[in-house]
């Protein structure tokens, strides 16, 4: 790929992305924006990049902010991607609408936030309640030097299904949608927002440069892996910010080309520290002490009645996977204390859940623990499920699941935390990382499940498991082990309301240390 000049045009942009509902730390950025845009001469523009959502009350919070940041700086373009947290909760078998999420975003819509994203515009268009109010793209308007200019902005979702026939759909989406659309509008720049992975982005890059001829696509906005990226693809800069409102990033664009600071990203996901080196960058590192909120933002806030009611005081450090030498493959002590919680809730016999589902670290040791630190660390509030009559055979499929994506790192977001009771020995020589055996414990004696072959030794032995319902229910491909299960509902019991539980009854009890369940390499 040949690597030009790029054309250019005057403005300012700030991307941010992932922002999960988390609610002062969005505040503080949409606050610093606010400040920092002020002044400008220039167009200005804010590009999310999706996943804003998390359960319901947070998100008519959230969508809110939004609305009074649109209400209170009409003249900063919004412009919103959609992500697959979006078209999971929106969009069901591809028609059925969730009604919150819908009027949402067509509330959006109404009071000029654009919606764009070519993903899901025909999922629109097959539903009557969605129908024309998410766009494939827009044309903005911009003047550099006194003659106008025309930038196109499009949006794409990776959405976790068959990767490569996802990404043949983006790609035809490409051909015929936006293809077409750019030769129409003739733009002096195009500008991608990308709700997908990395390697995922250049691909879609490589073919729109070298198979469709689409030679000015400026800038990538990236989203969806909650790492930092900083890189020039060919003649496209390619931006992923850090997610959960931890930053913003400020981009000038001029008639010399972009304006933005090198970014130095940290190797493992969730220490976003270095940010702080680039004034580009708004950091927001600290949920318990976020950047500077408005007074409209905290209005807002103020009517989450239960957000910073204390729930506990940290009795551990717990250590999360950005601690550890992996992301998403290895039991933490974070996770094992949500799957010991599960457990415990709901007197069963294992607990598991998928280790992507905790965003955030607790407060450290010594430090109080709000309702809202942990619906940040447990991002969206899961009905808690129990799997009854569980096999020993069933145990053994279930961790193959959690193993099979196991040296994959960031990309294996189907692995299983699992209670301290259970213990797992793994067979490395195979790339699917298969188990070998199976420990559980008994009157504090570790107990083989599986003969040396392999097998169970007792086949008419049965568990019961805690989980979530996404779990339990067989929330995407990679999961749907778990629909030929038997399962229902713990009452009325949510993750957080576990957590909160646990958490509660440490108080009383408490150890010298905690640490992560045994997983040993074999």
């Amino acid at each position: 790929m040949k690597v030009g000049p790029c054309i250019s045009f005057k403005g300012t942009f700030y991307t941010v992305a992932d922002s999960h509902t988390r609610l002062p730390m969005t505040a503080g950025l949409l606050t610093e924006i606010e400040n920092r845009s002020k002044n400008e001469t220039e167009p200005v523009f804010l590009l999310d990049g999706g996943d804003f959502m998390g359960d319901n009350y947070l998100l008519k919070t959230m969508s809110e902010m939004y609305l009074k940041f649109h209400q209170n700086n009409p003249d900063i373009n919004f412009i919103f991607n959609l992500g697959n947290v979006e078209l999971e909760g929106w969009f069901i078998d591809k028609a059925k609408l969730l009604e919150d999420c819908g009027n949402i975003l067509k509330e959006f819509n109404d009071k000029g936030i654009n919606i764009v994203n070519a993903t899901l515009y025909k999922l629109a268009e097959e539903n009557d309640s969605a129908k024309g109010f998410i766009k494939p793209y827009i044309v903005a308007d911009d003047i550099v030097n006194g003659k106008p200019k025309k930038i196109f902005i499009t949006g794409f979702t990776q959405r976790k299904m068959n990767l490569e026939q996802d990404k043949a759909d983006t790609k035809e989406l490409l051909r015929t949608i936006i293809k077409p659309a750019i030769e129409k509008e003739k733009p002096d720049s195009v500008i991608l927002m990308m709700h997908t992975m990395k390697n995922y982005t250049k691909d879609i890059l490589d073919y729109a440069e070298n198979d469709l001829n689409i030679k000015n696509i400026e800038l990538v906005t990236g989203a969806h892996p909650h790492s930092i990226e900083d890189f020039r693809h060919g003649n496209t800069r390619v931006l992923y910010p850090a997610p959960n409102g931890k930053c913003a990033y400020e981009i000038k664009h001029t008639e010399n080309g972009f304006e933005f600071d090198k970014i130095v990203p940290e190797e493992n996901h969730y220490h976003y520290n270095p940010v702080a080196l680039s004034k580009s960058v708004i950091c927001n590192i600290d949920i318990n002490n976020p950047l500077p909120i408005n007074n409209a933002y905290s209005k807002i806030l103020s009517k989450v009645h239960n957000m910073n009611d204390i729930v506990a005081k940290s009795l551990y450090t717990f250590k999360t996977r950005s601690e550890y030498n992996f992301v998403y493959s290895g039991p933490t002590e974070l996770g094992t204390f949500m799957a010991n919680s599960i457990k415990q809730s709901t007197n069963s016999d294992i607990g598991i859940m998928l280790t992507q589902d905790f965003r955030e670290k607790l407060p450290e040791k010594g430090k109080n623990i709000t309702y809202y630190n942990i619906s940040d660390v447990v991002n969206v509030n899961k009905q808690v499920y129990v799997i009854k009559d569980a096999t020993v055979k069933d145990l053994k499929n279930i961790f193959e699941i959690s193993l099979k994506n196991q040296n994959d790192g960031e990309t294996n977001p189907d692995f299983f935390e699992y209670s301290s009771n259970i213990k797992i020995d793994r067979r490395i020589e195979d790339s699917d990382n298969k188990v070998a055996q199976i420990y559980i414990k008994e009157n504090n004696i570790w107990q083989k499940l599986l003969d040396k072959n392999g097998s169970p030794i007792d086949k008419n032995r049965k568990f019961t498991i805690a989980t979530c319902e996404f779990i339990a229910k067989g929330g995407r491909p990679a999961l749907h082990y778990f629909k030929n299960l038997k399962s229902s509902p713990a009452g009325n019991l949510k993750t957080r309301e576990m957590v909160v539980e646990n958490l509660k009854l440490m108080q009383d009890n408490p150890s010298e240390k905690y640490e992560a369940s045994i997983m040993t390499n074999v």
